[in-house]
């Protein structure tokens, strides 16, 4: 399969060769967790953007929204959301490239100190440009407990637009979050790094 996918890849001038299909692996991660007051969260670690869920959560739950579907329902969601994006845009990218350890902005310390920061009147300026996305996130749990938390997204309508004729695989476009800037500190495109993404299947433990 790698063979066939690598050499319809080299017909289209792809980068992407049979070695690198080659070399690939599965890694078994640890995951990232938090403790709200419902109980424990977990998320994907790095280069995925669990990080940034998972503080975005912890964050929403230290305001204590009396009333959901409030303004400060909304907007308690609205500021965690955008400080945990600053933190997800400055740090997160390959853990093998990361010089902050991402558990150090799980931690009640940092959270309760970050929650201060929020104007609960007040909306916090935001320098980027809102973009369109879609993804899918499907879970199933079985009468024994055990559960899974799945994402399937090929980023951008359609991938990359690239279909391997000989397999029918769809190439998928996570590359696109890569820097051509070789200045850019975070996620410069580099060659065996892996991209930052946005796939984090989350799982909680309730009390």
């Amino acid at each position: 399969m790698a063979a066939t996918l690598a050499a319809d890849l080299e017909e289209i001038g792809s980068p992407v060769t049979f070695a690198d299909l080659k070399t690939y692996e599965a890694r078994l991660r640890q995951l990232l967790e938090t403790r709200l007051k419902v109980g424990r969260l977990f998320n994907s670690a790095p280069p995925t953007q669990g990080l940034a869920s998972l503080i975005i959560l912890a964050l929403f739950d230290r305001l204590d929204v009396a009333r959901a579907e409030s303004f400060d329902h909304v907007h308690g969601l609205i500021k965690a959301t955008k400080r945990a994006f600053l933190i997800r845009d400055r740090f997160v990218t390959d853990p093998a490239h990361m010089d902050v350890d991402p558990k150090d902005f799980l931690s009640p310390d940092w959270l309760d100190r970050e929650v201060g920061e929020i104007d609960r009147k007040r909306a916090a300026p935001w320098p980027h440009i809102a973009q369109k996305g879609d993804t899918v996130w499907l879970g199933a749990i079985d009468a024994a407990g055990n559960a899974v938390s799945f994402i399937q997204s090929i980023y951008w309508e359609f991938g990359s637009g690239c279909v391997s004729p000989r397999t029918g695989i769809l190439m998928q476009n996570r590359g696109a979050s890569f820097s051509l800037n070789p200045a850019d500190a975070v996620n410069p495109l580099q060659p065996g790094r892996r991209p930052f993404h946005t796939l984090n299947p989350a799982l909680a433990q309730l009390r």
